[in-house]
């Protein structure tokens, strides 16, 4: 995808291994370390604990599936109360209204020849779907909830594994997984979250492939991040993993919960010379205020050791990663100025849905895939109500941000029609500042624009295109049916995906990976060729 130069330290080899370290009844020592450390680096937060494994195993080969997901399970909550999410995302909005000010722009400059249906719910059983992918070479990797697919780039389904099986575990029920590759290394890194198995203990596994075979064999570490959301107490949850990357390092980020209080998120980083080689480590964990909501990381495509966490509530976090200085600094922490104000979308209306139970939830204006990262540059989308209105169309916001000024440089919003839905979305771009962006749209039952089932819909721009504006957009895929079975009692309506993904490839083509309807009570995915 782009050259970057090789770490610092490089992956080392196997011969080159350092012994583990010693954990057990040292974590205090550690800590305090690490806190004498920081306290001597200008403007540098504090570390708030620490992560640690031994050295890694290897991923399972035999079938084992693990217990399913808790009945009733509430994850991917929202940072602020249920009641004000409920609140905020209320329809307000009649069918019948339209949007003012929708337009299109030219030349078209993005088009797609090719896509195909992936993974679907009989597969994962289980809802929503988590998907997201990663392309690495001629493979395509995609993940859903207990699930991870290989494909060759014409569509052709190379392997199906389960995550219980890849990483061994099976001690309580797994969600919310992550992919991305790493092109210079020729590697993948992933993680899915595991649910508690006690009041101290909830795993996650973070994976490291052994080569550029996404359905090959990783390393796995069991990582106990029960501790970072304040573990023994009264049901903690680390919720809505990401996962980001420099050249150098692999960044995880997540939500902490004390009951359904929102606490803040966490974030921490381990060397990818550390991951390759399945070594040990020991970490420091950062937190983010909890007023900033979810900590999105982002996928640094230059050799750039600093990467911006962007935050729900638009602040950059600067997170200086292993290869920098003392292993790791985090701060400051800046109000992103210029782009649209956030607000909570409404729901989305479906064909055929005349309920608020068979709405689509929309989310709470969280950023659902890493951001983009390359010289002053930070790119990402998010959906909000439309105008910065509570309980107002979804729209996605995108945005490209000034890492110097922490200002936005344009923004703009993808919009399908002046009636309609759109959310759910994500984008990447190159360094030649080509945009590519994917996201779900509905028009609502008795919408004038003619209801609709779920749509795939796909835009871009390029480095030419006026400020704030996509060079045309495009419906790669329209699902058969309205979704009725996914209810989840905890939001009061249907789940759709909490994420979706867009991968590059070359300087021409990406990957969109996003949600569909098979029937009513089966979701489905689909990946979409997008170029320009």
């Amino acid at each position: 995808m782009f050259a970057r130069s090789l770490p610092h330290a490089g992956p080392r080899t196997r011969s080159h291994a350092l012994a583990p370290w010693t954990v057990l009844g040292a974590l205090s020592l550690v800590a305090a370390a690490f806190a004498m450390l920081f306290a001597s680096v200008a403007g540098a937060a504090a570390p708030v604990g620490t992560i640690t494994a031994a050295p890694a195993k290897s991923s399972g080969t035999a079938p084992l599936r693990g217990p399913a997901v808790p009945a009733g399970a509430f994850v991917n909550r929202p940072t602020m109360s249920m009641a004000a999410y409920k609140a905020e995302s209320a329809n307000r909005v009649a069918p019948g209204a339209r949007r003012a000010g929708v337009t299109r722009t030219a030349p078209r400059t993005v088009s797609s020849s090719f896509g195909f249906n992936g993974l679907t719910q009989p597969q994962c059983g289980c809802a929503p779907s988590d998907s997201n992918s990663a392309i690495l070479g001629t493979q395509i990797a995609e993940t859903v909830n207990v699930s991870l697919a290989t494909y060759s780039k014409s569509g052709v389904q190379k392997t199906n594994r389960l995550f219980s099986t890849i990483t061994g575990y099976s001690a309580s029920g797994l969600t919310d997984p992550r992919i991305l590759s790493d092109t210079t290394w020729k590697r993948y890194s992933a993680e899915i979250l595991a649910f508690p198995t006690s009041t101290s203990n909830q795993p996650l596994l973070l994976m490291a492939s052994k080569n550029n075979n996404a359905g090959a064999s990783y390393f796995v570490y069991n990582l106990n991040v029960g501790p970072l959301c304040g573990a023994p107490a009264t049901n903690p949850f680390f919720d809505y993993p990401q996962i980001g990357q420099t050249q150098d390092a692999v960044v995880v980020t997540g939500n902490c919960f004390q009951g359904n209080s929102f606490v803040g998120a966490k974030t921490f980083a381990v060397a990818k010379a550390i991951l390759y080689n399945g070594l040990g480590f020991s970490v420091p964990v950062f937190g983010v205020s909890s007023a900033d909501g979810t900590a999105t990381p982002a996928n640094v495509l230059d050799q750039n050791p600093s990467m911006q966490l962007i935050t729900t509530n638009q602040h950059m976090v600067a997170f200086n990663n292993p290869q920098a200085g003392g292993y790791a600094t985090f701060g400051p922490d800046t109000a992103i100025t210029g782009f649209e104000a956030r607000a909570t979308p409404r729901a989305a209306g479906q064909a055929g849905c005349t309920t608020t139970s068979c709405q689509l939830d929309t989310s709470d204006g969280r950023f659902v895939q890493d951001s983009t990262q390359f010289g002053d540059q930070l790119w990402n989308v998010a959906t909000y109500g439309f105008g910065g209105a509570n309980g107002s169309f979804a729209t996605p916001y995108w945005g490209q941000f000034s890492i110097a000024g922490h200002n936005t440089t344009q923004f703009g919003a993808a919009i399908t029609d002046s009636c309609s839905d759109d959310f759910n979305a994500s984008l990447a771009v190159s360094t030649a500042d080509k945009m590519w962006i994917n996201w779900t749209s509905t028009d609502p039952q008795g919408s004038p624009c003619g209801q609709t089932f779920v749509r795939q819909m796909e835009g871009g721009r390029l480095s030419t295109t006026g400020s704030g504006s996509l060079s045309n957009i495009f419906n790669a895929f329209n699902s058969a049916a309205e979704l009725t079975g996914n209810f989840d009692p905890n939001f009061g309506r249907q789940r759709w995906g909490d994420t979706s993904s867009m991968s590059l490839d070359t300087a021409t083509n990406a990957w969109s990976t996003n949600n569909s309807v098979v029937n009513s009570s089966t979701w489905g995915t689909r990946i979409v060729k997008v170029t320009q």
